[in-house]
C-alpha cells in the first residue's frame, strides 16, 4: 500500500558527494507526488548518504543552508546494514589493519565480492577508495562525531550479526547484546 521510489546513486563515492544526488532525487519525488516529505530506507553506505543529507552539519552546511532545510523533507531515516560505526573490511581494503599483508587481505576479499575491490582498482580508481574510506572505522568515528541527527527526525537502524564460525559463545553473545543496545533519541 506504499508508494516506493529508488534513488540510485553513484556506486562508488564518499557520502558527501552522494548526498547531492540523494537531495536531486528526493525533490524529484516530491515534485512528482506533491508529498510533502518521504520516508528514507538505505541500505549499507547508503545509510551514511541519508544521515549525511539530513544532518544540520551535513549537505546543508555544505550548500550554506539553514540546518533544517533539507532534514524538512524527511519524515524518518531507517537504515538497514549500514556501517555506522566503520567495517573491518574498508580497513582490510586499504592496507590500514596493522600487521596485516594487504595483498593478501586484498586478494582474499576480492575472491568474495569480485574485482571491483581489487588491488588495482583499489590502487587506480579513487572513487573505489573514497567509498572505502568512508567506511573505515576511523573515518566512522569521525563522521559520527562531526554529522549528527537532525532534531526531531526519527531515525532507526537494522542488522544483522554474524557468529564467528557460526558458533554462538556466551561471551559473543553478551558482546552482541551490548553492541546492539538502543540508545535513546538525539536530543539534537
Amino acid at each position: 500500500g506504499n508508494s516506493v521510489y529508488l534513488a540510485t546513486l553513484t556506486p562508488y563515492e564518499a557520502p558527501s558527494k552522494r548526498a547531492p544526488l540523494l537531495n536531486a532525487r528526493i525533490d524529484e519525488v516530491l515534485a512528482q507526488t506533491g508529498a510533502r516529505q518521504v520516508n528514507l530506507v538505505c541500505h549499507s553506505l547508503g545509510g551514511l548518504d541519508c544521515r549525511y543529507f539530513a544532518s544540520p552539519k551535513g549537505l546543508s552546511a555544505d550548500l550554506g543552508m539553514s540546518g533544517d532545510a533539507l532534514s524538512s523533507k524527511v519524515a524518518s531515516i531507517t537504515t538497514v546494514a549500514t556501517a555506522h560505526r566503520g567495517t573491518r573490511v574498508a580497513d582490510v581494503a586499504l592496507g590500514l589493519l596493522p600487521g596485516e599483508d594487504s595483498g593478501i587481505a586484498v586478494n582474499g576479499l576480492t575472491s568474495v565480492l569480485g574485482d571491483w575491490f581489487s588491488s588495482e582498482a583499489i590502487a587506480n580508481d579513487a572513487h573505489v577508495r573514497a567509498a572505502l574510506q568512508s567506511l573505515t572505522v576511523s573515518e566512522m568515528q569521525s563522521f559520527n562525531d562531526e554529522i549528527v541527527d537532525a532534531p526531531g527526525l526519527y531515525y532507526q537502524s537494522y542488522a544483522g550479526f554474524s557468529r564467528e564460525n557460526g558458533v554462538s559463545t556466551p561471551a559473543h553473545d553478551a558482546k552482541i547484546r551490548a553492541g546492539c543496545t538502543p540508545t535513546k533519541p538525539s536530543d539534537g
